[in-house]
């Protein structure tokens, strides 16, 4: 990758296989897609921080952590903690969560990585969306963000959907932009529900903002 390492906070469980896996994913997103970031300067390069992104392919989470150099977590549906898959995954930083109902075991998992001074990766919509239209939010990221006082740095992946979304059998080659925001935190006393649909606001703004970039100023993955 050509973007500029930042401090990591090595995770107690960190292994070669995450370093492997993360280098692999830079590989991927560059093979797949010209891939450009936009305002990396924004990821804080230290402490907790809830990275909250629009959600549109599987791929998602392999390109917002090749974009940050710090180590991610992230949640991930439970069907896939099934075999080599699963523990995989594990080693790599998901943890799963229910979907459909509330699970108080995943948020558990999250607020306690959120206050080791992790990053975790969250999709506000709960499942993938159609592309440029979102989702409403869940209210899960709106607690997280209230409840740890963790940053929360909205994130668009923008081209996802052409490269694999749900219309998609299998990649394909296509532009991808990842646009980052300002980072902003949330009081105990907030409304998560207000909280979280404030991120998404955040995010689709964002989203506008594709057309007007300057790619010159942006950062090349892989």
């Amino acid at each position: 990758m050509n973007i500029s390492p930042m401090p990591r906070r090595e995770y107690p469980t960190e292994t070669v296989v995450y370093g492997l896996c993360w280098r692999w994913a830079a590989g991927l997103a560059s093979f797949l897609s010209h891939a450009r970031v936009h305002n990396l300067d924004h990821v804080p390069p230290a402490g907790p921080l809830l990275v909250a992104a629009n959600h549109s392919s599987y791929l998602d989470p392999i390109y917002l952590g090749s974009a940050i150099s710090r180590p991610t977590r992230y949640m991930a549906k439970d069907t896939l903690f099934r075999g080599p898959l699963g523990a995989l995954i594990s080693r790599l930083g998901a943890f799963p969560v229910r979907r459909g109902d509330a699970d108080p075991g995943a948020i558990r998992t999250a607020m306690r990585s959120l206050k080791q001074g992790d990053v975790l990766i969250m999709f506000p919509e709960g499942t993938r969306g159609q592309g440029a239209d979102m989702l409403d939010a869940q209210k899960g990221i709106g607690f997280l963000a209230t409840r740890t006082g963790a940053a929360v740095l909205p994130a668009y992946l923008h081209g996802m959907a052409e490269v694999f979304g749900r219309a998609r059998g299998w990649p394909r080659p296509g532009q991808v932009e990842i646009v980052f925001g300002e980072p902003r935190q949330y009081l105990r006393d907030d409304d998560p529900s207000e909280a979280a649909v404030e991120v998404v606001r955040d995010i689709k703004l964002l989203g506008s903002s594709i057309d007007s970039l300057k790619l010159d100023r942006a950062r090349r993955v892989g």
